[in-house]
């Protein structure tokens, strides 16, 4: 970016997720001035299942992206593929969206461009406690540092972000014996694996997800014990556990590591200071993604935010009032993810449950309907 003395910007969007580029669109719309930034140079690959739920479609949707190129050629699945050992249950969920990450962020960050946000990519930000922004051009062989000072700062850089590493207020509180993620992208979808379902593999060690992407190719997203990781030698950690779940990581052709993320289940101590800051986003807490709900969060977080970011723009935000709402909403959406997530910690509950759906009726029809709870139904108009 070329920064000139006297620029000012109105809001300072920190990553270029579904979250950030969805409240950089909007804030652009309203005629904010919007500066949208990311550590990463784009397209960059992104550790994630790709599973975009219901409720993320129709946010999507409503915020206008729904055309956008990753979108219309996503895939639908409607069936969860739930594998325990030899046997497997497949139970019916609600349509869900495969999308490739890397095209869809790209699209996103595109299409806050084109609602009027200026968009930079390979740039560090540091949120400062007096709300002050330190922006780190890092490209070339000089960086360079700017200090902006915005109305407003909107943190959307995910579980792995140090945007708010300086302010105390925003320390993490991870869970105990949380999931750490591995995953990546293998260069074919396996034939023995249904194209239109989802399938988890779960262990005693963790679960993987495994979908068919738009282009053929496969996205690979675990979460799995940190001690399992420490134990394995030889080969990489996702490699090892593709096949301790029982699947030949050679019927994936080459298979392709992305970064990881460490400590899934966390929560910040707060997600908003001074009126000024407010996080979204994965950035403000993070559940174990069994059930694929993560990124459909994270996109209406992106559009909820808007009305408390122009309240507080134009002088009458009412301090507290976005932590109150995610608090009261996220409690109500993440309680079938919490249940499910609950179970898999139990020793066999998974294998049972597998068990029965694969050969007891009436376990099945339970299983389905808890599966249509816990996988977000929401009816959403198609994509056309």
């Amino acid at each position: 970016m070329t920064s000139q003395p006297g620029d000012r910007w109105d809001a300072v969007v920190i990553g270029a997720g579904p979250a950030g580029s969805i409240a950089a669109a909007g804030l652009a719309r309203r005629g904010v001035r919007t500066l949208l930034v990311d550590r990463a140079v784009f397209p960059r690959p992104k550790l994630c299942g790709g599973c975009l739920a219901p409720a993320g479609l129709g946010a999507i949707q409503r915020a206008g992206f729904g055309s956008i190129e990753s979108v219309r050629d996503s895939l639908a699945v409607s069936r969860l593929d739930l594998h325990s050992g030899k046997y497997m249950a497949s139970v019916g969920i609600p349509a869900y969206r495969v999308v490739d990450r890397s095209s869809f962020d790209s699209d996103l960050a595109d299409g806050a461009v084109r609602s009027g946000a200026v968009f930079r990519d390979g740039i560090r930000a540091m949120v400062h406690p007096d709300c002050t922004v330190s922006l780190e051009y890092r490209r070339g062989r000089n960086p360079s540092v700017e200090r902006v000072r915005p109305g407003i700062v909107i943190v959307a850089d995910g579980l792995k972000g140090g945007s708010l590493a300086e302010f105390d207020l925003f320390a993490w509180s991870v869970r105990n014996a949380s999931l750490v993620g591995i995953g990546g992208v293998g260069e074919r979808y396996p034939g023995e694996l249904a194209p239109d379902a989802i399938s988890m593999f779960h262990s005693d060690e963790g679960y993987l997800g495994v979908a068919r992407l738009p282009s053929g190719r496969a996205d690979l997203a675990a979460a799995v014990r940190p001690s399992w990781i420490r134990r394995q030698k030889g080969s990489g950690p996702l490699e090892g556990f593709v096949r301790s779940v029982g699947l030949d990581p050679a019927s994936f052709g080459e298979l392709r590591s992305v970064p990881g993320v460490p400590s899934l289940t966390r929560k910040r101590r707060t997600i908003e200071a001074s009126g000024r800051v407010f996080v979204i986003g994965d950035a403000m807490g993070y559940v174990e993604p069994f059930t694929g709900e993560g990124m459909s969060w994270a996109v209406e977080s992106g559009a909820q935010v808007l009305p408390f970011a122009s309240d507080s723009l134009e002088g009458r935000y009412q301090e507290g009032a976005w932590a109150g709402v995610v608090r009261r909403e996220r409690a109500r959406r993440t309680l079938p993810c919490r249940l499910v997530t609950g179970a898999l910690r139990v020793p066999g509950a998974v294998r049972a449950i597998t068990i029965g759906g694969a050969c007891v009726p009436l376990v099945d029809r339970w299983l389905s309907h808890f599966a249509r709870v816990a996988f977000g139904a929401t009816s959403v108009e198609p994509v056309k």
